[in-house]
């Protein structure tokens, strides 16, 4: 497999760079083609002040690549010289102002200068400043500071969850239990709409795993986050962007949406926005069920055990779920300078699993002298919500903004696990019985204010505060059956009630400039942390309080009209969550000889991140490679390890430092006006000093990833989307995982012109979705595997309605203030 595989990766990376000579050359040919210009002006839609300093920039119809692009000067006039022959629609947009798109721009020998009509920006509440590159269900957005991918348009993520959608983003890992980890860290903060909505307790994985993947719009990766980010994750920001639908015009829309797939998983949800002049108001709920089944099994060998010599493991797991999501927002537009905003988030989940193992153990010389059947079944049962309140005022100066934000969430989480095991070797009248209960609460508030202040045209400072305050408890709770009384009995030992306080307070200042084609930002962020844990039965409690400076630098070199190069170094900061510090010892895996604990006494790691990357932008292509070193000290990592013949403890600790550094390629291409083609490549590696745990303990590891998604618009308003996904074998600091891979298949068909679509999709089309993991130890080692019931087929249909005002469909008919191009290949926002 691994030859052909090789085999097959060569031949893929040679028709890349064939691909990549030929729209080389044909990109050099295009060069002597005859040219013309595109002359217009920039106005304030309600004043009719001309606008300085707007952004202007012309794309191609075809596959919305860019082509050329300028400001406007003083009197708010722009000229656009040397374009091509072709059919472009022109965007026009600056901070403070809403994006305003005129299509039906052509330059051909018949209209070789063109002059448009003044083009009107609108005030609004959004910022910009991006690179688009825009394709067919294939969106990716390049900021100064972050890669935006618009997943909303991916076809083969229909009828999935989130944790599914982070699979796709580049750069991104997701293991056997849904741990996600950027670059191989898993230092990495997760967000929702920039705040956390229960993402840093026990219910991130569930919140992953059942908020529907039709209710997401985009994800920003912020690898390497200015000061004006909250410094905590070492590896970067994964912000989650939901779906809130904005009528360009006045009236409403909406859609409606339903997602079937085999193995009993449902879900349906439904979207409405309605706006007039002073308002928008916006909601939507997803209903979504799901019944899960997976299987595995684990070799062991003992190396210094005097009693066995090998312990066999095979499970089966069922697991079903169930979740309602809601969202409601509501924007009232003061005056043209002031907005207020509230948002209001709700989530109820409901899990269960039933794990079922059978462990035969071996003694010294091979003879069977255990076998037996231990069942866990668990039911999890959650809700939380959260409130937010927003205010933007604008000044005379667009770009002179201050904005403010306000947050309270709240999340309760209770679990409850029974374990109970059967003996047939050597015959048990009194098995073991145990419960756990775990009664999670976690409240959070947070506040913030930032400032925009222009200096000039191209330099601006920034600055902005900001608090948050975490209160989580933790009641745990342990009961073993006594055969005596009949009667489960607590057991003190393993019973404790955790209770943890976090408040951090931050001040961040930014200083942002360009000089010609050189542009740079100078930032610095102090935070200031005081932690309190105690456990309330034994008495233990720890205080943290300290302060640290976090630095960031950013430095970009436009080297032409279509390329740029950018430099960045962050400090960043890794504190221990919730359940890396929880002493409680519960079981891990569905199994009673795995356990799992925190560590009270953990320290945060620090990182410093530096990284380079260029931007291309070329007629048929997207070239985007990078590079990045990171360096950790104090890296928390998990440890597993015996705790007696036949069990195993992980728990997290810190070791010396880490390095990581590696590289990252993104490609998309378009061979054709009807193809669309995305690929990612990373590689990186990792080096783990842990000397500081047990002389000698170090580590070092080489991995890889491969990404492809090719996007076929077919006759009949068809479309074809096909996606791969490789691992490459990945080293921990005590073993490695396997190789993986997976591919998925997407057909979609458009009805009734475009409102109503039905996709037909499968995932893991060839079962090949696997993990593997090879542990080696002092004691012992054990070879794994695990796997769920990843292929599935799904059927989506989703009806889009909606009704605007005649006076602004009219308004959208004409060719200045056009909210979106004219596109009859298909190529939307």
């Amino acid at each position: 497999m691994g030859k052909s595989f090789r085999s097959s990766a060569l031949k893929t990376v040679f028709v890349l760079i064939l691909t990549g000579l030929t729209g080389l050359i044909s990109g050099d040919l295009k060069a002597q083609e005859k040219t013309g210009s595109i002359t217009g002006s920039v106005v304030d839609k309600t004043t009719g002040i001309a606008i300085e300093g707007a952004d202007v920039s012309i794309h191609r119809v075809r596959d919305s690549s860019f082509v050329k692009g300028g400001n406007t000067d003083a009197s708010g006039k722009f000229t656009l010289r040397d374009v091509p022959f072709g059919r472009y629609y022109l965007k026009a947009n600056l901070v403070g102002y809403n994006l305003s798109v005129v299509s039906g721009v052509n330059v051909n020998p018949n209209s070789l200068n063109v002059t448009l009509d003044p083009i009107k920006l609108s005030n609004s509440t959004t910022t910009t400043g991006e690179i688009l590159v825009e394709g067919e269900k294939n969106l990716i957005e390049f900021r100064p500071d972050k890669k935006v991918f618009n997943v909303s348009k991916n076809m083969t993520s229909q009828g999935g969850m989130l944790i599914d959608l982070l699979k796709e983003i580049p750069s991104v890992t997701v293991d056997q239990d849904n741990n996600v980890s950027l670059r191989g860290g898993e230092g990495v903060k997760i967000m929702i709409d920039g705040r956390p909505f229960g993402l840093e307790g026990q219910s991130r994985t569930a919140i992953l795993e059942q908020t529907p993947a039709s209710e997401v719009e985009s994800i920003e990766l912020i690898t390497n986050p200015s000061a004006k980010y909250e410094a905590e994750g070492s590896t970067g920001i994964i912000n989650i962007i939901m779906k809130k639908s904005i009528n360009q015009g006045f009236g409403y829309n909406g859609s409606v949406g339903l997602n079937l797939g085999t193995g009993d998983k449902y879900n349906g949800q439904f979207n409405l926005t309605l706006k007039n002049e002073k308002m928008n108001v916006y909601g939507n709920y997803s209903y979504n069920m799901r019944n899960n089944k997976g299987s595995g099994y684990s070799d062991r060998i003992y190396y210094n055990n005097t009693q066995l010599s090998a312990l066999n493991e095979s499970n089966t797991s069922d697991g079903r779920g169930k979740s309602h999501n809601l969202k409601l927002g509501f924007d009232y537009f003061i005056d043209r300078q002031n907005t207020l905003g509230l948002i209001f988030n709700y989530r109820n989940n409901d899990r269960g699993r039933t794990n079922t193992g059978q462990y035969n153990e071996f003694d010294l010389n091979n003879s069977l002298i255990s076998d037996y059947y231990s069942t866990t079944v668990s039911d999890d049962k959650g809700k939380s919500y959260d409130l937010n309140a927003n205010y933007t005022m604008r000044f005379k100066d667009p770009k002179q903004v201050l904005t403010a934000d306000i947050s309270y969430s709240s999340d309760r989480d209770d679990e409850l696990n029974n374990s109970s095991s059967i003996y047939i070797i050597p015959l048990n009248s009194t098995p073991p019985l145990r419960n756990e209960y775990s009664n999670e609460k976690n409240d959070a508030f947070s506040g913030q204010t930032d400032y925009v202040h222009p200096l000039s045209k191209d330099s601006k400072i920034e600055a902005g505060y900001r608090i948050t305050y975490k209160n989580r408890e933790d009641d745990y709770r342990v009961e073993n059956f006594d055969y005596t009384s009949g009667l489960f009995v607590t057991d003190l030992n393993q019973s404790n009630n955790f209770v943890y306080k976090e408040m951090i307070n931050g001040l961040y200042g930014i200083y942002t400039n360009k000089i010609g084609n050189f542009g740079f930002s100078l930032g610095t962020r102090v935070e200031q942390t005081y932690v309190r844990g105690a456990l309330y039965i034994t008495g233990q409690s720890f205080d943290k309080n300290y302060i640290d400076i976090f630095p960031s630098v950013s430095l970009s070199q436009k080297i032409t009209q279509t390329g740029e190069i950018q430099l960045s170094y962050s400090r960043r900061i890794n504190r221990p969550r919730m359940g890396q510090l929880n002493p409680f010892r519960s079981t891990s895996f569905g199994s009673t000889n795995n356990y799992s604990e925190g560590n009270p006494t953990l320290n945060p790691e620090f990182t410093d991140s530096y990284e380079f990357s260029f931007i291309q932008f070329l007629p048929w292509a997207t070239i985007t490679p990078s590079i990045f070193y990171r360096y950790t000290k104090d890296e928390i990592s998990r440890t597993r390890t015996l705790i007696d013949s036949v069990s195993t403890l992980t728990s997290f600790v810190n070791n010396n430092s880490s390095k990581s550094y590696g590289g990252e390629m993104i490609l998309n291409l378009m061979p054709a006006k009807f193809i669309n083609i995305n690929g990612t490549f990373s590689y990186y590696r990792s080096e783990v000093d842990a000397t500081n745990l047990e002389p000698g303990l170090t580590n070092k590891a080489d991995s890889w990833m491969a990404r492809a998604m090719g996007t076929f618009i077919l006759p009949a308003d068809f479309n074809l989307q096909m996606s791969y996904f490789y691992s490459g074998r990945r080293v921990t600091a005590q073993g490695t995982f396997e190789p993986m891979q997976s591919f998925d298949m997407a057909v979609k068909k458009d009805l009734f012109d475009k409102k109503l679509s039905l996709t037909l999709r499968v995932s893991d089309l060839f079962d090949q979705l696997k993990f593997k993991y090879n542990l080696n130890d002092v004691d012992f080692s054990e070879n794994s595997e695990r796997s769920r019931d990843s292929r599935t087929l799904f059927l989506n249909i989703t009806y889009n309605f909606g009704q605007q005002d005649k006076k602004q469909d009219r308004r959208k008919k004409g060719n200045n203030n056009n909210n979106e191009p004219e596109n009859e290949d298909g190529f939307g926002f």
